[in-house]
């Protein structure tokens, strides 16, 4: 057996499906290269200050601690789903039972410093990591020695500070090595005195057969994949409906916890939701990972821009379009007639996944 190899990333959603498969996707392609590879279960230690809501608790919270509002926060935020939407069950811990090796215990950052699972290396990312003022996704409480690397990490629209720039240009000035998921990353951590590399993300580490190999493929039939986060988008459902209608085909509309309106959704689990995407026929999303599957397998897809307080985490599609000369598709009909040149597309990919991979087969060695 290789290294011990412990991840430290997102990983506790109940439906974001990038997320649970880009941790999925790292531990997967490490352990087909025959290193031990496990996920640390965290627990943040901070919930963002940038929050809307964190922003209408700005005066108790210099009064109370961070851990104190988080609690609050999440539990109203259950509690509204609950009563209002239901929280659908779609099988996310199932999946990594199943699928993700990870530890028993769940650590807060004190747990991790006092006692830290034992790995001969320690992986940050991918995801948005860096995207608050978490500590635990900066490996500060790794024991003095030991390598630590970050996979594709992003900063989302997380804004500097200068406070913040002093500390996380600390955290990471005794990383191995550095690589984030978009050039706006590499940008940052020119800023902080951080030499940086742009890298793919974990998912594309592994092709689309081996994303079959667990996908989960039911319909047949013509169908639009609308696929969409609860982040705030400008989009017309009805339109996308009514276009589908009259070019004969259905839509399989999956949503995040919460969202509300007429339309009928699917709650699929990680695996179907792969099996969706590589039967559809077309794909509308605002979701960065259901972009990167549509490349996977090769599909015509619409992004929907993000907007509101959400607007600047669309440098990551900038990253995507930009790496793989996709076209950038802005109507339903357009979206038909685009021509999505594949060939090239894939070779763009290959290198990038060429890439990444001798990059991890050099920590690894």
């Amino acid at each position: 057996m290789g290294k011990k190899i412990g991840i430290i990333t997102l990983w506790d959603s109940q439906d974001n499906y990038g997320q649970v498969l880009q941790c999925y996707a790292l531990q997967r392609y490490l352990i087909k290269n025959h290193q031990e590879a496990y996920l640390i279960k965290t627990v943040s230690d901070t919930l963002s200050p940038q929050s809307p809501f964190i922003r209408l608790l700005n005066l108790p919270k210099k009064v109370l601690t961070y851990r104190f509002w988080s609690l609050l926060y999440f539990r109203y935020k259950l509690r509204v789903f609950d009563k209002r939407f239901g929280i659908v069950n779609r099988h996310f811990d199932d999946f990594r039972d199943k699928f993700i090796n990870s530890t028993k215990a769940v650590y807060d950052i004190s747990a991790l410093r006092n006692n830290p699972p034992d790995a001969d290396i320690y992986i940050t990312g991918s995801d948005q990591v860096w995207g608050g003022p978490s500590e635990l996704y900066f490996l500060n409480f790794t024991p003095k020695g030991k390598r630590k690397y970050s996979y594709a990490a992003s900063f989302g629209s997380n804004p500097f500070t200068k406070d913040g720039c002093s500390k996380m240009g600390n955290y990471l000035s005794d990383f191995s090595e550095v690589t984030v998921r978009e050039e706006s990353g590499v940008a940052k951590c020119k800023l902080l005195g951080i030499d940086a590399t742009r890298i793919i993300d974990p998912t594309g580490l592994l092709t689309a057969s081996d994303y079959m190999s667990i996908a989960e493929c039911e319909s047949s039939e013509n169908y639009i994949l609308l696929y969409l986060l609860g982040n705030f988008t400008n989009v017309d459902i009805d339109e996308v409906f009514n276009f589908a209608k009259a070019k004969k085909m259905s839509v399989k509309y999956i949503a995040s916890q919460g969202r509300n309106d007429k339309y009928d959704k699917i709650f699929p689990s990680p695996t179907e939701w792969i099996g969706l995407i590589a039967n559809a026929k077309y794909i509308i999303t605002n979701s960065y990972h259901c972009c990167m599957f549509s490349i996977y397998f090769e599909k015509k897809f619409m992004v929907l821009p993000l907007t509101g307080i959400f607007k600047k985490m669309n440098v990551r599609m900038d990253t995507l379009f930009g790496t793989y000369h996709i076209p950038r598709v802005k109507s339903l009909d357009e979206l038909l007639s685009s021509v999505f040149d594949y060939s090239s597309i894939t070779q763009c990919l290959e290198e990038d996944r060429h890439k990444a991979m001798k990059i991890i087969d050099k920590w690894i060695k």
